[in-house]
């Protein structure tokens, strides 16, 4: 039993960082859009005004984001970024 805890211990701190960095790539768009379109409400743009908001605002978070992989120069960067992508199914950016 011993010897099985510090490979346990290894594979959860995987899964964790696995599960922070899937939660980077696709929570944070859709909070930044849902925050922004609730506010974009609260101030008077609607309902309809509100999602359009958040889905512009969701949008661009996440473009930033890729674009943000996409050219940064530093190789270990790179290569957790090429990680990141091969995990979301852009399949594209990796052949290049």
């Amino acid at each position: 039993m011993i010897t099985f805890a510090p490979l346990l211990v290894f594979l959860v701190i995987g899964f964790f960082a696995w599960l922070l960095f899937m939660l980077a790539v696709f929570a944070l768009p859709i909070f930044a859009g849902v925050t922004v379109g609730l506010w974009a409400f609260h101030t008077g743009a609607g309902a309809l005004g509100g999602i359009a908001v958040a889905l512009v605002a969701g949008a661009v978070t996440f473009s930033i984001g890729q674009l943000a992989l996409a050219l940064v120069t530093w190789t270990w960067l790179r290569l957790f970024g090429h990680h990141l992508l091969r995990r979301t199914g852009d399949r594209r950016r990796l052949q290049r």
